[in-house]
């Protein structure tokens, strides 16, 4: 009797524990609606030249996997998860991860980290921070080289160098008369002339039919 009893027990044991271990699509669907509001911010610092991934809203019944490394909420309001030491132009792929009676994977954020612009608010850069993206930027998605830096100055430099128009000579006072005179010359001088070379051939006729007219011819 107390054989079948223990059998029994046993039985409702492992049932119960079935019953438990048991993921329902809505119990998932729930998490992976969880794991998509899952948010994260980056902060560097200056003394190790690294970044901090600071991880919110990783609720219980879930985890990050960060290449092959596990890491759960630490149960404070904001259920965070921090990734410190991450170098500059490291890219991350983090795997939000089902646990307890869910597996599976529920999201995957795609993290790519920037490079700090070490000549930012440099006097080098100063003269062109509203110019150049290379200078007002803290952060840049490639490493900036000095070589780089140098080529896009000149680049802009060339685009904002003034067209510097040839001066020309002041004249002196005897070439603004020579010009004067040429400019009456051929305002008035030509009418001028045709009309007193008309005169004289007027004249010339006018002289020739008088002297006919005066001898009776």
């Amino acid at each position: 009797m107390k054989k079948k009893i223990f059998i029994v027990f046993i039985s409702m044991f492992l049932m119960l524990g079935s019953i438990k271990a048991e993921c329902t699509d809505s119990k998932y669907n729930e998490l992976k609606g969880l794991a998509s509001d899952i948010t994260y911010e980056t902060s560097y610092s200056m003394s190790s030249k690294t970044f901090t991934v600071t991880f919110y809203n990783v609720f219980p019944g879930m985890y990050l996997m960060i290449n092959k490394n596990v890491y759960i909420s630490n149960g404070s309001d904001n259920y965070s998860v921090t990734l410190s030491g991450q170098e500059e132009g490291n890219y991350l792929t983090v795997y939000v991860e089902a646990s307890g009676d869910c597996t599976g994977t529920l999201n995957t954020i795609f993290i790519t980290l920037p490079y700090y612009n070490s000549f930012f608010r440099t006097q080098k850069c100063e003269p062109y921070e509203d110019k150049l993206k290379l200078c007002s930027s803290k952060f840049l998605s490639y490493r900036l080289t000095e070589e780089i830096l140098d080529d896009a100055i000149a680049q802009i430099e060339k685009k904002i160098d003034p067209v510097v128009k040839p001066e020309t000579p002041k004249k002196t006072t005897f070439e603004l008369i020579v010009d004067a005179a040429k400019d009456f010359f051929f305002s008035w001088g030509i009418n001028i002339i045709v009309f007193v070379v008309f005169g004289a051939i007027t004249a010339l006729i006018g002289n020739k039919i008088f002297k006919k007219v005066k001898h009776g011819i």
